[in-house]
């Protein structure tokens, strides 16, 4: 078990298909994909995500995604090419990534629970550099005629007329 919260460094040392952790997926015919992962340290927790046609609420589904799509798209993100052919799930054993592990109470007792692999919490998701210089080029085309200000100075923002980075 996982006694500290935080990003770590883990190797994924199981994976199976397991009986859903939530009754509302199990209910659909559903069932989980469960990944044992392992710490350098020898701390270990396991993460789990639903393969049922559930669709979860939140803010952070706004495309109203199934937990199948949902569970492919964590999977894809540490190295699964299997798609939804979750028979090839112990593909990912002896991959290493990253586990994002959060703490939680229940009962007075403290628990670590990985809640995201791959840096699923924190990590930025990265763009391209021609599509950073399209995005520059178009915020500083309307800067000359925008009102914006740095909050962090109160002063006018930057104009089209600043020196451009991408140039």
């Amino acid at each position: 078990m996982f006694t500290k919260a935080g990003d770590i460094k883990v190797k994924i040392i199981e994976a199976i298909l397991a009986d859903c952790k939530y009754d509302s997926d199990k209910n659909v015919g559903g069932f989980d994909v469960a990944l044992k992962v392992q710490a350098e340290d020898g701390e270990n927790g396991w993460w789990q995500s639903a393969v049922s046609v559930n669709i979860p609420d939140g803010a952070w589904n706004r495309d109203r995604e199934t937990n199948d799509k949902l569970t492919q798209k964590s999977l894809a993100k540490i190295g699964f090419e299997g798609g939804a052919d979750y028979s090839r799930i112990e593909e990912l054993i002896g991959k290493e990534t990253i586990a994002t592990v959060k703490e939680r109470e229940y009962e007075g007792k403290k628990y670590y629970d990985v809640k995201y692999l791959g840096s699923g919490g924190s990590a930025p998701q990265a763009i391209d550099k021609s599509e950073a210089i399209l995005r520059y080029r178009r915020m500083m085309a309307g800067a000359s005629s925008a009102t914006a200000t740095d909050t962090t100075t109160a002063k006018p923002a930057a104009t089209a007329k600043a020196k451009n980075p991408f140039a």
